[in-house]
């Protein structure tokens, strides 16, 4: 059966191949949507600009992890399969990631983490809201783990991601830790 792609597939399949021989910072819009017969309107019908579709790019394939994963399940090991997935991709994530300034991924993957780690402690807890305590670390907890997983990127991912992940879990503030499930994990 022919699978049918989106459009804004057509886009992220596009920007992905030009960025397998031109830095992000280089790519222009007009690249992009010629590059896959598609028109400048199209583009900004879906995206405001190439990091906005460098940006859906990650959550859609980090978000159907994330989504998908079990609150038994230790956070290591979602966490190990959303770096898989990024590892999978790595020319990609590597030149997003080198490409700095306003609106870059390096900030978008930030805040994402940030809100990642909330939606799932409040799916772990089954709860609406957060404690004080528990927000301040999961602030705190993503910093440090963006700041490691940018390292890893910056590094060419060259390290295992299962690895890593097993060292951001074990590595979190154990106020949310416990709920991680993380701490029989090496």
């Amino acid at each position: 059966m022919i699978e049918r792609k989106t459009i804004k597939e057509l886009l992220a399949e596009s920007i992905k191949e030009l960025m397998n021989e031109i830095t992000l910072q280089k790519i222009t819009v007009q690249m992009i949507v010629e590059n896959c017969n598609l028109t400048r309107q199209t583009f900004y019908y879906h995206f405001k600009d190439k990091f906005d579709l460098v940006n859906w790019i990650f959550r859609t394939s980090i978000d159907c992890i994330a989504e998908s994963s079990s609150p038994n399940l230790p956070w290591s090991s979602v966490l190990g399969d959303m770096l898989f997935v990024m590892k999978k991709d790595q020319n990609f994530y590597v030149n997003a990631m080198n490409c700095e300034g306003q609106n870059s991924f390096h900030q978008y993957i930030t805040e994402y983490t940030r809100i990642a780690y909330a939606r799932e402690l409040t799916k772990r807890l089954n709860s609406h809201s957060l404690s004080e305590e528990i927000v301040f670390s999961i602030e705190f907890n993503s910093y440090g783990a963006v700041g490691m997983i940018y390292n890893w990127i910056k590094n060419n991912m060259s390290s295992d991601p299962y690895k890593l992940a097993a060292r951001i879990a074990n590595n979190m503030p154990q106020c949310i830790k416990i709920y991680f499930s993380c701490e029989t994990q090496q």
